[in-house]
């Protein structure tokens, strides 16, 4: 094996492990020996980003670029590495260039929307109901060679009809941008009910309490158990109300999980004939049932699932389903169409639900329009 390989192949172990202050000198090592090799730059650039190395980032994202000047959301990286250098303006520049490009992912937007009331309120702020106007805004900044541009046309109309006046819409951009550090951070994936481990964010773990303490449900399925963490948190809530159970399901049967007089687990797929006749078995004669859709995270799956477990909520209880933040919404936009899709497209054809606004209220969530009511049967 050359030298060259060596240090390649010494850096993605590294990175793979998560040790990317390894893998950087095996990166640059490697770089030397072959300067313009964009997937080395690619991986390097990436490296300093996770270690929130802003200005080493910045160089290698812009060295990647050069050789794949459409990967939009390495632009959009670039865009978050100025911003955190204090260049708004610069990061401005470069998310206008994304979203004229026809990538107008819901991140993308709103941190336009917030940048541009950071350095122009005086333009968001004149008049209740403004919108972006994006000749004064090139104006006011100097983008004098993008307002020039075609692609400005077609953008300026595209925001025409896009608000930033009002306080909710720049605080939701802002609470997009913690979501995704956040998010990014990994934080989540470090969080425990009493010592075991459960992937939600502790915001939406607060509105179940409340809902749980409101509705008291004889009945909560879960799909989705992993490790058991949300399941045991479900019943600890249940028992403050002294009333319910927990059917938690999932494909794999993880060893450990705790135990709990409350809870029962199922193994199989949450839409196995099986899995669902013993669901259903155990929902009837329930008065109140509540269900969180926490599986596979595939649209179709969701969709699927939401038509099968809606019919088992009573009610005045609620359907959750989690993890409406990927695909873009603000995270994860390379996961595809996701939970989120999954809902838009149920809701269209379910009366009988409401997607319940009050559980939005501390702006952040990990199932954002997840919240769904049944309001009929």
């Amino acid at each position: 094996m050359g030298a060259f390989d060596a240090y390649q192949k010494a850096a993605v172990a590294a990175q793979e492990a998560g040790d990317y202050e390894a893998a950087i000198p095996n990166y640059l090592l490697a770089l030397q020996r072959a300067p313009d090799h964009f997937g080395l730059l690619f991986n390097v650039s990436m490296c300093f980003y996770n270690l929130q190395k802003w200005s080493e980032s910045s160089t290698f994202h812009r060295k990647y670029l050069a050789f794949r000047p459409d990967d939009y959301e390495a632009l959009y990286r670039l865009s978050v590495c100025e911003l955190k250098l204090g260049n708004p303006t610069e990061a401005l520049t470069i998310l206008l260039h994304v979203a004229a490009h026809d990538y107008r992912k819901p991140y993308v937007l709103n941190n336009i929307s917030l940048l541009v009331g950071e350095l122009c309120p005086d333009l968001i702020d004149s008049a209740a109901g403004s919108v972006i106007d994006l000749d004064d805004v090139s104006a006011r900044l100097g983008l004098w060679s993008f307002q020039s541009s075609k692609t400005h046309h077609d953008l300026r109309e595209f925001f025409k009809e896009r608000p930033v006046a009002t306080p909710n819409v720049r605080a939701r951009a802002a609470a997009d941008m913690f979501h995704i550090e956040y998010y990014d951070s990994l934080c989540w994936t470090k969080t425990f009910w009493r010592g075991i481990p459960l992937l939600k964010c502790p915001l939406d773990l607060w509105i179940y309490q409340e809902l749980i303490h409101s509705i008291k449900p004889d009945l909560i399925i879960e799909t989705g158990t992993f490790n058991g963490g949300s399941a045991l948190y479900l019943a600890n809530m249940q028992d403050y109300n002294d009333v319910g159970r927990v059917i938690s399901v999932d494909i794999s049967d993880r060893p450990r999980r705790p135990v709990h007089p409350r809870i029962t687990y199922l193994n199989g797929s949450s839409l196995d004939d099986g899995v669902v006749a013993c669901i259903e078995e155990a929902a009837s004669g329930c008065e109140r049932v509540m269900v969180i859709l926490d599986s596979n995270h595939t649209a179709d799956h969701v969709f699927d699932e939401m038509n099968v477990y809606s019919k088992l909520v009573t009610v005045g209880s609620y359907m959750i389903v989690e993890d409406t933040n990927l695909g873009g919404n603000p995270v994860w936009p390379e996961h595809g169409p996701g939970p989120k899709d999954a809902v838009e497209e149920f809701i269209k054809t379910a009366p009988n639900y409401v997607i319940d606004e009050n559980c939005h209220k501390f702006m952040m969530s990990f199932n954002y329009r997840g919240y769904l009511k049944k309001i009929a049967r």
